[in-house]
């Protein structure tokens, strides 16, 4: 049966914090008090108009989830009352977490209003901490997540657009037309143009009109006849 079973000594301390819940109306009338009697006694000063609460436990550094402290305490931070009773199994605790003051079991309670606002921003892990003000209101304090920096993007396969193209050689002769060399490089160049036209018509034919052969347009990339004066010709091709 229930009433039989042994509790652990953590589960029957944890039984004994969480006992009591403290209404959240008293964490806000206690808080106003608080500002208001800094206010009242730092006239001429710059006095607080907000205190700062910690949503996460001073012993685990985790977010609480049974907000707790102890009703003789004078602070509005709490602890986690289930860590607390888990460090207590190991070692037993006889002071305040926040306030080393010394307490008992029958002191501790739990935070209504905190518990409150732990389950509103349980989605949210952004909030660490609330600012409570002095008018009973209160506003939630993001940390801002520095995104890890991304390590520089590698290019596998780097665009060949990018290579700076091998430039064209343009070379220039200048041949007699009494020369036997002119006359072999004229026939060199008429049988290469014959060798470039039967390749082209593979693809598509080659058209030709009256008295007149029309030639591949590549030819024109590759040679190029520039003049022909006083029995000299200038020809200018590409490499």
């Amino acid at each position: 049966m229930e009433s039989n079973r042994i509790l652990l000594p953590s589960e029957e301390l944890f039984n004994k914090l969480t006992r009591e819940i403290e209404y959240p109306s008293s964490t806000i009338a206690y808080v106003k008090k608080l500002l208001m009697t800094d206010e009242e006694e730092d006239e001429g000063i710059c006095a607080a108009t907000s205190i700062k609460v910690s949503l996460v436990c001073p012993l685990s550094k985790v977010r609480m989830t049974y907000p707790c402290k102890a009703k003789t305490c004078k602070h509005v931070q709490c602890f986690d009352a289930k860590q607390f009773c888990m460090l207590n199994a190991v070692k037993p605790l006889v002071k305040c977490p926040v306030c080393n003051q010394r307490v008992t079991p029958e002191d501790f309670q739990i935070d209504g209003f905190l518990i409150q606002v732990i389950w509103e921003f349980s989605n949210d892990s952004s909030v660490q901490e609330i600012n409570l003000l002095s008018d009973g209101s209160w506003e939630p304090v993001h940390v801002k997540e520095i995104a890890p920096s991304r390590p520089a993007a590698t290019i596998k396969n780097p665009c060949r657009c990018n290579k700076p193209q091998k430039e064209k050689k343009r070379v220039t002769f200048q041949l007699d037309s009494n020369d036997s060399s002119y006359t072999r490089f004229v026939a060199g160049l008429a049988q290469a143009r014959r060798r470039r036209i039967n390749n082209s018509s593979m693809i598509r034919p080659v058209a030709q009109e009256s008295g007149t052969n029309r030639t591949d347009s590549n030819d024109h990339d590759t040679t190029e006849i520039i003049d022909l004066t006083g029995g000299r010709l200038n020809v200018a091709f590409m490499l």
